[in-house]
C-alpha cells in the first residue's frame, strides 16, 4: 500500500530531519537547557492579537522541540544532569502546548462562530458541559504518522537504525497540490487539537520523565513520534494560514482576527457584566440565562490564551 503524502507535508518533515541532523552535529551537554524566560514571555503577551500569539508560540514549540530532542546520546557524559535539563525543557514544551490548545478552543468554540464558519453550535450542552468531540485523526492520518517516524528513523543520524526492521518499508505517493477552502478552517483547527493531544502525551511531567527515556532504542521510539506529530501539526498549520490569510481580504473579518487579546479580553468581560445586570432584574431569564452562560464561556476562553 502507497501511503499519499502531500507535498507539503514532506517539505515539512524533510527540512526537519535537516534540522535535527545540524542541530545534533553541533550537541553540547553544556548549551543544552533552553531559555525559559525567552518562552514565559510569550506565553503571557496579551498586546498581539490571537493569530500572532498562536504563531509566535507555534515557532517557539518547533525550535524547542529540535532543541530538547536532538540530543546526540554518544556525547553524553552526565546523564544525570541531562536528565534534569530535558526535565525542565518538557515542562516548558508542555505550558507551550496547553496554550496552543486553548489558544484553538477559542479559535473553534468562539472566533469560528463570532464570523460565521463553525459549523456546530457553539455550546452543545450549557449545564453539563461541552460533548464529546469527534476524533479528527482518521486511519489514513495514523498510517501517515507511522510513515513519518520509519522516515524519521531512517533519516535522522542520532536514533537507532537498528529498529527499522520492526517496519515495513512503504512506498509514498506525493500529492502536488492539496486544495484548502474556507469551509475547511474548522476541521484544520480540531485536528490540529487533535494532534496536540498526541504530542502533549508525549511529553511527560518531570515525575514522569525517567532515566530509561535515555535509553537509546526507547529514546528513538519516543521522539520520532515526537517529530512525526510536530511535522504534522505544521502542515496543518500552513493550511490555516493560507485561510485566514484569505478571510482577511475581508476589511471586517481582518479587524476581529486582528484585535489584540487584552482588548478582547476586557470586550468579554463588558459583555458578561452587562449581561449580568440584566439577569439581576428580570424575571423571566431563560433565553438570557442561556445567553450568560454562553458570554461565561466566551470571557473563560479568552482568559486562557
Amino acid at each position: 500500500m502507497k501511503i499519499k503524502i502531500e507535498k507539503s507535508q514532506k517539505d515539512i518533515y524533510s527540512k526537519l530531519v535537516g534540522n535535527i541532523n545540524k542541530i545534533s552535529k553541533k550537541f553540547s551537554s553544556n548549551k543544552y537547557l533552553a531559555n525559559a524566560q525567552k518562552y514565559k514571555k510569550s506565553l503571557s503577551r496579551d498586546d498581539i492579537s490571537i493569530e500572532r500569539k498562536k504563531k509566535e508560540l507555534k515557532n517557539h514549540l518547533y525550535d524547542l522541540i529540535i532543541k530538547t530532542f536532538s540530543i546526540d546520546l554518544e556525547k553524553v557524559r552526565d546523564k544525570k544532569k541531562i536528565l534534569e535539563e530535558l526535565k525542565k525543557n518538557l515542562n516548558m514544551l508542555r505550558e507551550i502546548v496547553i496554550r496552543i490548545r486553548s489558544i484553538n478552543h477559542y479559535i473553534a468554540d468562539v472566533l469560528l462562530n463570532e464570523l460565521g464558519l463553525a459549523k456546530k453550535p457553539e455550546l452543545k450542552n450549557l449545564a453539563g458541559g461541552n460533548a464529546k468531540e469527534k476524533e479528527m485523526l482518521k486511519k489514513n492520518d495514523i498510517d501517515k504518522l507511522e510513515y513519518l517516524v520509519y522516515k524519521m528513523i531512517k533519516e535522522i543520524v542520532i536514533l537507532d537504525q537498528k529498529l527499522l526492521n520492526k517496519y515495513k518499508e512503504q512506498e509514498e505517493s506525493i500529492l502536488k497540490e492539496v486544495k484548502v477552502e474556507t469551509k475547511d478552517i474548522e476541521n484544520i483547527i480540531r485536528k490540529e487539537t487533535d494532534i496536540l493531544c498526541h504530542l502533549e502525551a508525549k511529553l511527560p511531567p518531570a515525575d514522569k520523565t525517567k532515566s530509561i527515556l535515555l535509553k537509546k532504542s526507547i529514546f528513538t521510539e519516543w521522539v520520532s513520534r515526537i517529530f512525526a506529530l510536530i511535522s504534522a501539526f505544521e502542515n496543518e498549520y500552513k493550511k490555516e494560514e493560507i485561510i485566514f490569510k484569505k478571510l482577511k481580504e475581508d476589511s471586517s473579518i481582518k479587524k476581529n482576527v486582528e484585535t489584540k487579546i487584552r482588548h478582547l479580553l476586557k470586550e468579554k468581560w463588558y459583555l458578561l457584566k452587562l449581561k449580568e445586570e440584566r439577569l439581576l432584574s428580570m424575571k423571566d431569564i431563560g433565553r438570557l440565562e442561556e445567553e450568560y452562560y454562553r458570554l461565561s464561556h466566551h470571557y473563560a476562553s479568552a482568559s486562557n490564551l
